[in-house]
This record gives structure tokens, C-alpha cells and sequence, in this order.
């Protein structure tokens, strides 16, 4: 879906990747752990702090969301808003998407693109 997305705005396709993909389990697992949808969870958590740990090329963005019960919907409530979008449509190579489930029941989606 974000792929074709991307085409569609004249883009090149994105990459699944191993670091990308997982950096957004691990955030993913995190949420899920936590059953909060956060980027940031704990004292002294940082997004460039878990790129780095996770070897992921930088520039790098993230999506997060939850609730949604398929990736098509999660991708979708990711287009429907301009800043994910922006992270979708960015200078980006490639890309790693996980979910994971809370005790609550609710899937924790993440996002993570890469360059």
C-alpha cells in the first residue's frame, strides 16, 4: 500500500528491511507491553536513541497507531493524516511495519522507514 502510494506521487518504491522492520517490532512490542500508544515511553526514552541501538540508516521517521484490527486500516488512518503521510511520502529507501498485541486486545502498529 505505501508503495503504491509513493508511485502514485512519482516515488521510488521503498524496501523491506531487517533493521527497519526491527525497530518497529520492537516499538510495537513496547506499546503493546505498555498499552499506550506512544513514541515515546519511559524516562529517558528517545527515537534517535532506538534508531541508533538498531543499526537503522538515518535519516529515519516512525508511524505509530492502534486499534485498527488489519494493516490496510492502520496504513489508511496513516494516509488520512498530513504528518504520517509526510513520513510515508519522505526520502526514504526502505521501510519495516509490526504489530503487536496488548493484554487489552487492541493491535499496536509501527512504522518504521529508513534511508
Amino acid at each position: 500500500m505505501v508503495n503504491k502510494l509513493r508511485q502514485s506521487h512519482g516515488l521510488s518504491t521503498l524496501t523491506l528491511a531487517d533493521k527497519p522492520t526491527m525497530a518497529a517490532e520492537y516499538q510495537a512490542v513496547r506499546m503493546a507491553q505498555a498499552e499506550k500508544m506512544s513514541h515515546l515511553l519511559g524516562f529517558g526514552d528517545s527515537f534517535l536513541m532506538r534508531m541508533k541501538n538498531g543499526e537503522v540508516p538515518l535519516p529515519a521517521a516512525e508511524n505509530i497507531a492502534s486499534g485498527q484490527q488489519t494493516v490496510e486500516r492502520a496504513v489508511q488512518a496513516w494516509i488520512d493524516s498530513p504528518k504520517h503521510l509526510e513520513n510515508m511520502l519522505g526520502n526514504y529507501r526502505s521501510v519495516g511495519v509490526a504489530v503487536a498485541r496488548g493484554q487489552n486486545g487492541l493491535p499496536y502498529w509501527s512504522m518504521v522507514l529508513s534511508s
